[in-house]
């Protein structure tokens, strides 16, 4: 009798400890469970138009940090376009924070960034300054290392919309330098001037994805 009543308080203690680890997870789960569906999605994959970044893939991630006000980010472009006279190779990154204002991961922000840019055209039949009548082949590089601030928002939830307006403190040229190779004749230099609304430092684009 003794050991029945035994076997009876151990059953029942290792079924109160099981019930009580059962319990606790079933909590954290709940807990855990409304905390996700509770936060912003962090995630965010989709694409960016605009300038100087031409097309681009963007990825966003929204940190727990400062009360999920706090984000990274990482634009990418790489391509390369071949016509009959014109050949070009463009590539673009750009990497940094964007700082919400108002709620985690949604609405305003503050973006500060670092961007690299690199575009190698060539192109045929240019003709001579020198030489009447002479066509050449030209080519021509320009690189962009520089830091930028912007201010965007970012609206809508599965499917959003952002558009970004900005700054970058080392803009384009005023002037870009032409080289032009000819069969008969010695090299020259073209120079050619870049518009103002390209080459003073302004950035804009909008931007389309999905959160998760």
């Amino acid at each position: 009798m003794i050991l029945f009543l035994l076997l009876i308080v151990i059953k029942t203690k290792i079924m109160k400890s099981q019930f009580l680890k059962i319990s606790f997870l079933l909590i954290s789960t709940i807990l855990v469970s409304t905390q996700l569906n509770a936060q912003e999605k962090p995630f965010r994959i989709g694409v960016k138009t605009g300038f100087p970044n031409v097309v681009t893939g963007n990825i966003e991630f929204v940190t727990p940090l400062v009360d999920q006000r706090l984000a990274f980010m990482i634009d990418y472009s790489k391509f390369s376009f071949n016509d009959q006279d014109v050949s070009l190779k463009y590539s673009y990154f750009e990497a940094g924070i964007n700082y919400y204002l108002k709620r985690e991961g949604h609405g305003p922000y503050v973006a500060i960034s670092y961007t690299n840019m690199n575009v190698d055209l060539t192109y045929e039949n240019v003709e001579s300054d020198e030489n009447s009548g002479e066509f050449g082949s030209a080519t021509a590089g320009i690189g962009m290392n520089t830091l930028n601030i912007k201010l965007g928002a970012k609206w809508g939830g599965l499917i959003y919309f952002r558009p970004e307006i900005g700054y970058s403190f080392t803009p384009l040229p005023n002037t870009i330098d032409i080289e032009v190779n000819f069969n008969n004749s010695p090299s020259e230099t073209h120079v050619e001037e870049v518009p103002s609304i390209i080459s003073g430092g302004l950035i804009f684009n909008i931007g389309f994805g999905f959160s998760f």
